[in-house]
């Protein structure tokens, strides 16, 4: 059984669910790393929730873009599209926020 059967089996609410692991989501150790983690989990909770759903899901459940279209009803390049559209407005937003992004 793969993630969305068992989140669907369970009832579970998966906003719900997002906000918990968002929330939840253990620093790393140091006072630097955490205090930059914080700030990102930040950053990806402001987010609008078409995207901040879909990056959750994908890369700190670890969910495939098959199982993140099937569990919210999209297609799997909506969720793509999306995933696409996600990671580069949290780019945008760390590079406003002073961070150095560099995809090398």
């Amino acid at each position: 059984m793969d993630a969305p059967e068992i989140s669907a089996k369970m009832g579970l609410n998966i906003p719900a669910v997002l906000e918990d692991v968002v929330q939840n989501i253990p620093a790393p150790s140091g006072a630097e790393d955490e205090a930059g983690y914080r700030r990102l989990v930040a950053l990806v909770d402001s987010m609008p929730e078409t995207y901040r759903e879909v990056l959750t899901l994908r890369f700190v459940l670890e969910w495939s873009s098959k199982e993140i279209a099937r569990t919210l009803g999209l297609s799997v390049g909506a969720v793509n599209t999306r995933i696409s559209r996600g990671r580069a407005m949290l780019i945008q937003r760390l590079k406003e926020e002073g961070y150095d992004y560099d995809r090398t």
